[in-house]
């Protein structure tokens, strides 16, 4: 009682709220009485009556409220599902939904602590509603749910706590599940991928310490036999327990060993487009769009990727042995396969969507003039035109559009070069032409890009510069897209008769526009109407291809420069197109005395 005025000055100022039976005497000391009513000397601001309704209806409130809350927790509070009949998994959680909010008249009743009992109604343990509870794991399939694996038996790193969700079935149950047709048990085929990828795992480990990264890139007879020897032996076990284990075996093994050898050993899903002799080129859109080309026709493909992560790292597994690096410090990659085939891929930032690559395999199919006339692409009289130009030294401007050919006319036209006495230098910035096992006397350059720190490229017109001190009688440059058209242009100026190269135009006089552009570029600044003048007295013809909408590839026009008029390069077309054929035009042409050294009579009167 000593501290009972503090006590009832807090109480009176507001800032103390106790509950009433603690501002109560104790029994037995001073001021109190029986039945825990102040003694009349007892001070006033300690009666119940001076307290006032809402202060003295505080505590009833504040328990109501706690007991609620209680009741809220209890009701939300997630529990087990029941099981059900003949599952044999075991119990799920899931969220009790809540229930209405009951009226105020209720809340007497939750604080006499029947807010259990209620909780109990809300939720009975059978009758109604319970079928409309989740179902546990595999209740629908007929199949026993995972068992909670123990502290003993728990894998490593796995969660110890918590219970497996409803919706969160077994890794065997998330595939769709196959019925028979009479309707008989479900047959899970799901975890046939992981198997699959347990086997690919286990190989690329054992391979890995058997073979190089160049063998596994560029595998020989004797790697690839091996690597199928193991990638059987693998199959062949995993059939062999999946039998003693009562599970499916491995459906179409040679399928499966051929799937897992493109992924080791080749470039995965895009293998079979490369191995296919009929594809041209391949184009990936991101892991979902692969298109091939075909005969000069486009298709859209059924290859795709499981993610692009997938796609990336097949990508960079095939230019790591060619030094190169394809990542956010180096997001654009041009290199050349082994195989000959020459890729180039973009990825973010630079490309958005996912990664993008281009692979155009380098296929041969005319790897000779005659070649060429086989497959239309010429005629006869024009081929024999067409050597004896080079036979003569004739230097030659291959022009045409994007996969027109053009390549393909080139290393047809470098091979009619023949003679121990003539040495061909080939410069290009991926290696496609294949002069080499043909001539007696060639050499191949190919140009560099720069490191990551902007050093160590090497560009074309260097290589032009160097090869002019290689004694050689012809230079080769595979594509003219820059100030290397300047050196091109004073190599052929400097008693290199018979050069040729190529460059994207969509015709003769547009091929010697840009080839003056070109030109103009280099760091030597040359007067618009010095250029033109080496280009007349350089460029001798200009091979113009094409490639028509049904994908047929044929020369278009030969066209003969003849001198400048003015300030543009005049010429006159030889051979040119009339009813899809390439016929001669009557004209004789300038250089016919060359010709006839080389052996050529010139076109019959009529034409061919």
């Amino acid at each position: 009682l000593r501290r009972a005025p503090a006590r009832a000055r807090l109480l009176g100022a507001g800032r103390h709220r106790a509950p009433r039976a603690r501002l109560r005497p104790r029994r037995g000391g001073a001021g109190a009485r029986r039945g825990g009513a102040p003694r009349a000397g007892a001070p006033a601001r300690l009666r119940p009556g001076r307290l006032g309704p809402r202060l003295a209806a505080a505590p009833r409130r504040r328990a109501a409220g706690r007991l609620r809350l209680r009741s809220r927790r209890r009701l939300e509070r997630p529990y087990r599902a029941p099981l059900a009949p003949r599952a044999g998994g075991r119990r799920a959680r899931a969220r009790r939904p809540e229930p209405a909010p009951g009226p105020r008249a209720l809340l007497a009743a939750r604080a006499r602590g029947r807010a259990r009992h209620r909780a109990r109604r809300l939720r009975p343990r059978g009758g109604r509603g319970r079928e409309a509870r989740p179902l546990p794991a595999g209740a629908a399939l007929g199949v026993r749910g995972p068992r909670r694996l123990g502290p003993a038996r728990a894998r490593p790193g796995a969660r110890r706590r918590g219970r497996r969700r409803a919706g969160a079935a077994a890794p065997a149950l998330r595939a769709p599940a196959l019925r028979a047709a009479g309707g008989g048990a479900a047959v899970v085929t799901g975890e046939a991928p992981g198997r699959e990828r347990a086997i690919l795992d286990s190989v690329r480990e054992e391979l890995g310490s058997l073979l190089d990264a160049d063998q596994l890139l560029a595998p020989g007879p004797d790697a690839y036999r091996q690597a199928e020897r193991l990638v059987a032996e693998r199959i062949a076990s995993e059939n062999r327990r999946a039998a003693s284990l009562g599970r499916p075996p491995l459906s179409d093994p040679e399928r499966l060993t051929r799937r897992i050898l493109d992924e080791l050993l080749g470039l995965g899903p895009l293998q079979p487009l490369l191995d296919d002799p009929s594809v041209e080129e391949i184009i990936v859109n991101g892991p979902e769009r692969v298109f091939s080309i075909s005969g000069g026709r486009k298709a859209l493909s059924e290859v795709v990727f499981e993610s692009d992560e997938q796609l990336l790292a097949l990508l960079r597994r095939a230019i790591g042995p060619l030094g190169r690096r394809l990542d956010e410090t180096s997001p654009m990659v041009d290199a050349r396969l082994p195989d000959g085939s020459r890729l180039n891929a973009v990825i973010a930032p630079l490309a958005s969507g996912g990664t993008h690559a281009t692979i155009r395999k380098f296929v041969l199919r005319a790897r000779t003039l005659p070649d060429l006339v086989q497959l239309e692409v010429l005629t006869g009289e024009a081929a024999s035109f067409l050597e004896a130009s080079v036979r003569s030294g004739l230097n030659m401007l291959i022009a045409g559009g994007t996969g027109s050919g053009k390549t393909t006319c080139l290393n047809a036209l470098g091979a009619c070069v023949s003679g121990l006495s003539e040495r061909l230098v080939t410069i290009e910035e991926t290696q496609e032409l294949q002069l080499q096992p043909v001539l007696p006397d060639c050499v191949a350059l190919q140009s560099r890009p720069a490191n990551l720190e902007g050093a160590g490229g090497i560009p074309i017109r260097a290589l032009v510069k160097n090869a002019l001190r290689m004694r050689p009688t012809r230079i080769v440059v595979g594509e003219v897209r820059g100030a290397e058209a300047l050196d091109m242009l004073t190599a052929m100026n400097s008693g290199h008769q018979g050069s040729m190269c190529t460059i994207h135009a969509n015709g003769p006089r547009e091929a010697l526009t840009k080839l003056r552009t070109y030109a103009l570029m280099a760091e030597e600044a040359l007067p618009a109407q010095a250029v033109t003048e080496m280009i007349a007295e350089a460029v001798e013809l200009v091979v113009h291809l094409r490639m028509e909408p049904s994908g047929r590839r044929l020369v278009s026009s030969i066209y003969e420069v003849t001198g400048l008029e003015g300030d543009q390069v005049s010429g006159t077309e030889l051979f040119a197109l009339a009813d899809g054929r390439l016929r001669w035009s009557g004209i004789r042409p300038r250089r016919s005395q060359r010709l006839a050294a080389s052996g050529y009579a010139g076109p019959p009167e009529g034409g061919s």
